[in-house]
């Protein structure tokens, strides 16, 4: 519990100087807040693993716990009611909140995480009956980290080919790009060819034919800034489904 603990600790503390720092360079550099939410979003998913290997944490579910809890403290720091008391949360709000977001900003990070989470969490328990590795969790986390998290930064520094998006649960249409989507396949094809020791010589092909489409029209389909839980949810079942073939 110790090292449970202090890997915690570690990576709070950590995403609270990230997200300071990324936010003055909104207030006071003009960084555009579409870039620093980026940064922040790679850094949510990647950088707990490094603090897993530095305290030897070795359990999905000690991981998993760690990356709800320390992602709850996280937003919580950033809700109105710190932000009205505490410069160092708005400092950190301010490298989250895309303006076209407001004022959901935070309501849409918090439902997405907390689903996204219980996708994962549930699929880690329904793997452990059937028999599928655990270890196959990554080629959807990181499809979704990179492929995901890439879009929107290349779709507005390449993007010529526009299309639409609504918001979650509001009125209200998103621009996305043709440049960014190619990202998401891109990236999840890489994921399949990384992880392919997993699989049999079939199994492979067949994931590689279904598995970076499917993601790259999940992310297109998916609500506005809510797209991780229907990333999760259908790349965890083509992996599923390949796996058991």
């Amino acid at each position: 519990m110790v090292q449970v603990g202090s890997a915690l600790l570690s990576i709070v503390l950590f995403y609270f100087m990230l997200c300071k720092g990324l936010g003055l360079l909104v207030i006071n550099k003009g960084v555009r807040v579409n870039y620093t939410r980026k940064v922040g979003h790679f850094a949510m998913f990647l950088l707990p693993s490094l603090f897993f290997a530095l305290f030897n944490i070795q359990s999905t579910h000690e991981r998993l716990l760690l990356s709800a809890v320390s992602t709850t403290i996280l937003f919580l720091a950033m809700c109105g009611w710190s932000r009205r008391r505490y410069l160092i949360a708005q400092h950190m709000f301010a490298s989250i909140d895309r303006p076209e977001d407001s004022p959901n900003t935070l309501s849409w990070l918090v439902s997405q995480t907390v689903v996204g989470l219980l996708v994962l969490w549930v699929t880690q328990y329904i793997w452990l009956a059937i028999g599928v590795p655990i270890e196959l969790l990554y080629i959807t986390i990181l499809a979704t980290t990179f492929g995901d998290g890439l879009a929107e930064p290349v779709g507005i520094r390449f993007g010529k080919h526009e299309y639409v998006t609504k918001g979650f649960f509001v009125d209200k249409k998103f621009k996305r790009t043709l440049e960014g989507s190619a990202t998401v396949f891109v990236m999840s094809m890489l994921f399949c060819v990384l992880f392919k020791d997993y699989f049999e010589w079939h199994q492979f092909v067949l994931l590689c034919a279904v598995f970076p489409l499917a993601l790259t029209l999940t992310e297109a389909k998916s609500p506005h800034t809510w797209d991780t839980p229907f990333l999760f949810v259908v790349g965890n079942a083509i992996v599923t489904g390949v796996y058991l073939l």
